[in-house]
């Protein structure tokens, strides 16, 4: 149609939704792009005369996922944790979630909010990230993995645990028990 579109607005819609018109002469047609997603979505421009032009197609870029907080922040360094990202863009549909590089199994997804299942692994401050369906990466969320307690000797509990260290520490102390003797 290139210079036939007339000088009277006509109408213009993308993926079958209006496209507002801001300005409209015979040979180039403006209009603000309605809410949507999706590639190769069709354009169809016709004139005030009922003319449809030849249908064009449109991608429309989506935004970033971001990460704009995670829940817990801090973890075992066992893993198996539910792992909460809270933010935006992510998407309807799943996409990958990555904690120091290791895959975070993904439970439940949506444009707001993701869970995961923590891997194991070790260090602080290492890097989540998540990647949407259409492979756009976010921004990187810290998380810090936090060393296991050592393990509690069977039968002594908090004090006892603190009385044997407390006896081993002392001076002469060869063994611990009933039958302690000092040098």
């Amino acid at each position: 149609m290139g210079g036939e579109l007339g000088a009277t607005a006509g109408s213009v819609t993308v993926d079958g939704n209006p496209c507002a018109i801001s300005s409209w002469t015979d040979t180039s047609v403006s209009c603000s792009t309605p809410g949507g997603s999706g590639s190769d979505v069709p354009v169809i421009l016709t004139t005030a005369g009922g003319q449809a032009a030849n249908t064009v197609f449109f991608t429309y870029e989506q935004p970033a996922p971001a990460i704009a907080s995670l829940s817990p922040t801090t973890g075992p360094e066992a893993g198996g944790t539910v792992l909460t990202l809270a933010g935006s863009d992510f998407g309807a549909t799943a996409g990958i979630v990555t904690v120091d590089g290791a895959a975070c199994p993904v439970l439940t997804w949506n444009d707001g909010e993701i869970t995961c299942t923590l891997p194991a692994g070790t260090g602080a401050d290492v890097p989540v990230l998540a990647v949407n369906e259409a492979g756009a990466s976010s921004n990187t969320a810290l998380f810090s993995y936090v060393a296991a307690p050592p393990p509690a000797v069977p039968g002594l509990g908090a004090v006892g645990m603190l009385l044997l260290i407390a006896m081993l520490g002392a001076a002469g102390v060869r063994s611990v028990g009933s039958s302690a003797r000092s040098a």
